[in-house]
């Protein structure tokens, strides 16, 4: 399995480095994934999608962390979970973490390795919850229906609902049309002894379907090893 890259982001701010406020969407999951407020060191900035899959951890496409177009890093990163508006979200983020990604992009962009995912310095989980993870053959997805819940640009977290083609065991194909700007890291889920669980990231699209990097044994060791994920 290719390296995953260790990026530590310091956030020297005035504010505090989190907070919480009465509102936006308390419901669960919804309340555990963030829209993410990102801009990156070579000027770049984007909107994206993640969601917490434990108490201190947040798994998101791998270019919400790295530009994909300049190889450069994410310098600030705003988390609001539950988010409805900027003054209108269940809890924000915008303290120190550390992240991983596992394609830097070096030789153009390629979604097998689109994923990555943050550590928090807080645990933000016991805030805003968290959804479980699930990884496995392929023929426990192959034309199963899952769940895609993503975030546009302007705020609208929106779940979607797409069939499973196995594309390889890195990969799934949605038949899901391409979503909103903003959606890039959403967490592909199905419910997996009662709980939403994670299985993939939606990362990128064609003209006809989306696709999602899957979750796999290599990858939640390497989550294993750094969050505080569970068996």
């Amino acid at each position: 399995m290719k390296r995953l890259t260790l990026v530590m982001l310091l956030l020297i701010l005035i504010l505090p480095s989190y907070a919480a406020v009465a509102g936006g969407l308390s419901t669960y999951p919804e309340k555990s994934i963030a829209y993410m407020d990102i801009s990156f060191e070579c000027g770049c900035s984007r909107i994206g999608t993640g969601t917490m899959i434990c108490r201190d951890g947040l798994i998101t496409a791998g270019h919400n962390l790295i530009c994909k177009d300049h190889c450069q890093t994410a310098d600030r990163i705003e988390f609001y979970f539950g988010y409805v508006s900027s003054d209108d979200y269940y809890y924000h983020y915008s303290g120190h973490f550390h992240y991983w990604y596992l394609d830097s992009f070096t030789h153009g962009y390629h979604s097998k390795n689109d994923i990555g995912y943050v550590l928090f310095d807080e645990d933000v989980g016991d805030e805003t919850g968290w959804m479980g993870w699930w990884y496995g053959p392929d023929r426990e997805f192959e034309g199963e229906t899952c769940a895609i819940s993503a975030y546009s640009s302007d705020g609208d977290l929106t779940e979607y609902s797409a069939q499973i083609t196995v594309d390889s065991k890195l990969q799934f194909i949605l038949n899901q049309e391409k979503l909103p700007y903003g959606g890039e890291g959403a967490p592909v889920f199905v419910y997996h002894n009662g709980t939403p669980s994670v299985i993939a990231v939606y990362n990128s699209s064609t003209s006809y379907y989306c696709i999602g990097r899957r979750l796999t044994k290599d990858l939640v060791n390497d989550m294993k090893a750094r969050l505080s994920l569970g068996n």
